[in-house]
């Protein structure tokens, strides 16, 4: 099993993460760090945009990868 991790970085807006019984409030120079693997999801409000930078996390026993990405509503 692939040990799965996301660390987000906002840039600008607002975007709340639940998982399990906790929700996050994501605002400008928030950094979460998530294990992709338990349930999530991701809640921009409406009217709001969410700018945030990710390096996602993948690790098995064979292999190390690591990728690099960045999403924007612009």
């Amino acid at each position: 099993q692939l040990d799965s991790y996301q660390l987000i970085l906002t840039c600008s807006g607002h975007c709340q993460v639940e998982t399990g019984s906790h929700r996050y409030d994501c605002t400008k120079g928030t950094v979460l760090l998530m294990d992709c693997r338990a349930p999530h999801v991701y809640r921009v409000p409406k009217g709001e945009c969410w700018d945030y930078k990710h390096i996602h996390f993948e690790v098995d026993e064979k292999s190390r990868r690591v990728e690099i990405g960045r999403a924007s509503c612009r």
